[in-house]
């Protein structure tokens, strides 16, 4: 029995789904897989979703994109004292990472002291600007929906992109260097 599911467009049964492409699949089992290593693996966890995740008494900073190895850095720098001492300085407790898209999902499943949750993803990416909480917006080259300037503008909230790639207009860029992670956080945070 054929499956439209398993099927090709000329009717040939595939008898494994991913016989097709298993060079494909190998590099993106390999790329999971250095994630874990890079990052550690992920946890199955309860972590608090929705809108609800942004605090007003932290600076919030809203994360899109796919790679986490780009957030991982800053997300760890604006946990060290120095960053929470920023913080406290402008009248917060300190800095929250507000995920939206994938990479809020992946940081979900490692966690981390100053993740806040995951608040939606590229469809709500807007709505959450709107709600005033959110303080400003990291992305890299992935995920981050044009048009976002104009809602950015509007609520003046700044934006920095950590790659040149998709660079959004009148985002500020740091370019993302493995080495300079807390360099980089510094940056962010000041």
């Amino acid at each position: 029995m054929k499956s439209s599911f398993n099927s090709s467009p000329a009717g040939t049964v595939w008898k494994r789904p991913f016989t097709a492409c298993p060079s494909n699949n190998r590099n993106a089992v390999s790329a999971c897989r250095e994630y874990d290593i890079l990052l550690g693996e992920p946890q199955l966890s309860s972590q608090p979703v929705g809108f609800g995740v942004v605090d007003p008494d932290y600076i919030n900073i809203m994360v899109t994109g796919h790679q986490h190895a780009l957030i991982g850095p800053v997300q760890e720098g604006l946990g060290e004292p120095w960053a929470v001492e920023l913080a406290r300085d402008a009248g917060a407790k300190g800095f929250k990472i507000v995920g939206c898209t994938c990479v809020g999902q992946d940081i979900q499943s490692r966690g981390g002291e100053v993740f806040a949750g995951h608040a939606g993803n590229n469809f709500t990416s807007e709505a959450l600007l709107a709600t005033g909480g959110i303080d400003l917006v990291i992305s890299e080259f992935n995920c981050t929906l044009p048009g976002i300037e104009e809602v950015c503008r509007q609520y003046m909230v700044a934006q920095i992109c950590l790659d040149d790639v998709a660079k959004k207009q009148n985002a500020g860029c740091l370019p993302f260097d493995p080495a300079g992670g807390e360099s980089i956080a510094r940056r962010v945070a000041g």
